[in-house]
């Protein structure tokens, strides 16, 4: 999508343009524009189910983008105020955990990525297993054998650690599906000073295991900031079960970089952390 698209979908909403849209951001499946004190997603994003889950938290008073207007491939939002950061303070990553408390309030059935409707939210998967593999590559023990993973080819020796975790792991089907936003890395969050004022990008939303957030959280921010979070939270005990899931986001990421030995590395050192500390 170029600049020129963005601003002819402007031309055909009637939207007042004052200057050129500012490009501001590209992710896996859209550009990011910036409209005058609007937001204009346009790409392939799962556009309806995203701003259906914003308004819901809006109205639990989650700092969200409020939704103005969805069409096929766009999404027009209103403009958040607010910065990423590098580095999350402990009253930020309670903050943080408040928020997503707040998402894993809302109702949900099923698993896996939601389907993107503007209905009720529903997972588009009927088992953790099959749900877990319409998020996650080589996600172990649902998909894949163990000796494929790209990871314990780079580090052999987490191998007697992982091996025993497989029937925990599956137990974790017996745990009631909620709304993850698993993805929540520093793009995803915006802050004004200490205040948290943004979450963001809702496109990767997926039923399963609260422990699934925080998971993903100590894969972005580290797993010494992970308690602060959970705090904010309200659940100190998700620790352990943020911990198992660890490993099938941790053999993700790796598949995701098997020939990039930085992220592999780093994949191994959120997996070791989990497992030993």
């Amino acid at each position: 999508m170029t600049l020129d698209q963005a601003a002819a979908l402007c031309r055909d909403l009637n939207l007042p343009l004052p200057e050129a849209p500012v490009f501001l951001a590209a992710g896996a499946t859209c550009r990011v524009y910036r409209v005058g004190q609007r937001v204009l997603r346009m790409g392939e994003g799962r556009f309806r189910v995203d701003a259906e889950l914003r308004r819901a938290l809006e109205r639990l008073g989650v700092p969200v983008a409020r939704p103005l207007a969805q069409g096929e491939g766009w999404s027009l939002d209103t403009l958040l105020s607010g910065a990423p950061v590098t580095q999350l303070s402990r009253a930020q990553a309670r903050q943080v955990g408040t928020a997503v408390a707040a998402l894993h309030r809302l109702p949900v059935t099923g698993y896996g990525l939601l389907r993107d409707q503007t209905g009720p939210f529903v997972g588009a998967a009927d088992t953790l297993e099959a749900g877990m593999r319409t998020r996650l590559t080589s996600a172990w023990p649902f998909d894949t054998e163990l000796g494929a993973q790209p990871l314990l080819r780079f580090a052999p020796e987490l191998r007697a650690l992982v091996g025993p975790l497989a029937g925990p792991l599956r137990a974790l089907s017996a745990v009631p599906p909620v709304i993850n936003h698993s993805d929540l890395h520093g793009e995803q969050l915006l802050f004004t000073g200490e205040e948290f004022s943004g979450l963001l990008d809702f496109g990767d939303a997926v039923a399963g295991p609260p422990g699934w957030d925080a998971a993903s959280f100590a894969y972005f921010w580290g797993w010494k900031q992970l308690p602060a979070f959970l705090e904010g939270y309200g659940e100190p005990q998700l620790l352990a079960q943020a911990r198992l899931l660890a490993v099938p986001l941790a053999f993700h990421r790796a598949a995701r970089a098997a020939n990039d030995p930085i992220k592999l590395k780093r994949a191994a050192h959120y997996l070791r952390t989990a497992l030993l500390c």
